[in-house]
């Protein structure tokens, strides 16, 4: 395995295992079984593991500005739609799965400063996402209606982070599903 494939390998089984097990459960033993490379291998790209949520996380803050390049032309309600089904429930397994973010926060008081900043540079990217798409849905909306888009965003985005939580919790990935489209429901944008 070439140097790039192995790290990019590293990465990967970085994101899978913070998924499954959030960032305690992140070890470079279980990269290393993952990857199927010895474990002193992984100090050879990442000298700490924080070292190794950073690069995981700007991984996922660039896929997310990838997938998200793919909507921003869809209707306001479309992108929201996508965001949850597409994004969080197909791509990232939602109700199975933690996001990748999200998943740092139970350690939130014992990370260092750049595994926060990276976790908001995640938010960051997610935020400016829905908040566009709110802030389109407002340009066409004729009732004259207006609600701040920086807070219904920040809603948004804790809709589902709690929708991921409650259906891992109670072992029913649909729970996703429903949880989300009730909060859609609750913008009352059109389709």
């Amino acid at each position: 395995m070439n140097p790039t494939n192995t790290r990019e390998a590293i990465v990967e089984a970085a994101r899978l295992l913070v998924q499954d097990a959030s960032y305690y459960g992140l070890t470079f033993r279980d990269i290393s079984e993952r990857v199927g490379i010895r474990k002193a291998s992984i100090y050879h790209h990442f000298e700490t593991k924080e070292a190794l949520a950073v690069a995981m996380l700007d991984r996922a803050a660039e896929d997310f500005g990838n997938w998200a390049r793919r909507f921003e032309h869809e209707p306001p309600m479309v992108r929201l739609q996508a965001y949850c089904f597409d994004f969080y429930r197909d791509r990232l397994q939602a109700g199975d799965k933690l996001c990748p973010g999200g998943a740092f926060t139970a350690a939130w008081p014992h990370l260092g400063d750049a595994v926060r900043m990276a976790v908001n540079r995640l938010f960051d990217a997610q935020h400016r996402f829905v908040k566009q798409a709110l802030i389109a849905a407002q340009a066409g909306d004729a009732t004259g209606e207006s609600q701040d888009p920086e807070e219904i965003a920040t809603w948004v985005i804790a809709s589902v982070q709690g929708a991921i939580v409650t259906a891992r919790a109670r072992g029913d990935a649909s729970l996703f599903e429903r949880l989300c489209q009730r909060s859609l429901q609750q913008l009352h944008l059109a389709d």
